[in-house]
């Protein structure tokens, strides 16, 4: 099992009902090719973990890097012993939902590091922490 997170910039404005039907194409989309995970969307940045077999997470980061209504910043691979999302096809999640936004400043702030090819084991564990930590909170 393995797992991707991803930072990417929107295109275009995106209005919340446009967001959700995304997230709802995706969620269905995702759960025929049994990969699980969640999205989320503010200030015009994505932040997407997907996890999953790795044949279907490469045919899902293809259409990923082609899909022009984002650009790809940064991305990390994962290494799962098991899956964290398994009800989820794709969960959007309302960054409201953390009332500090401190894991979605976290993995930003991580994953938004400039200039830097891959991340550092201690990066790789704060976004394992942080993803853990939303599913804990599911």
């Amino acid at each position: 099992m393995k797992a991707r997170i991803y930072l990417s910039r929107s295109t275009s404005p995106l209005d919340v009902t446009t967001l959700r039907a995304l997230a709802d194409r995706s969620d269905e989309r995702n759960r025929s090719a049994s990969i699980t995970g969640f999205l989320t969307h503010r200030n015009g940045v994505f932040t997407q973990y997907i996890e999953g077999p790795q044949t279907a997470l490469d045919s899902l980061w293809s259409r990923l890097e082609s899909d022009p209504r984002h650009t790809i910043e940064r991305s990390a691979d994962l290494v799962l012993s098991q899956r964290r999302f398994s009800e989820w096809g794709m969960h959007l999640l309302d960054p409201l939902w953390f009332p500090s936004g401190a894991p979605l400043d976290v993995l930003e702030e991580v994953l938004g590091v400039a200039g830097t090819p891959n991340l550092d084991d201690a990066a790789l564990n704060a976004v394992t922490s942080v993803v853990d930590r939303v599913s804990n909170a599911q």
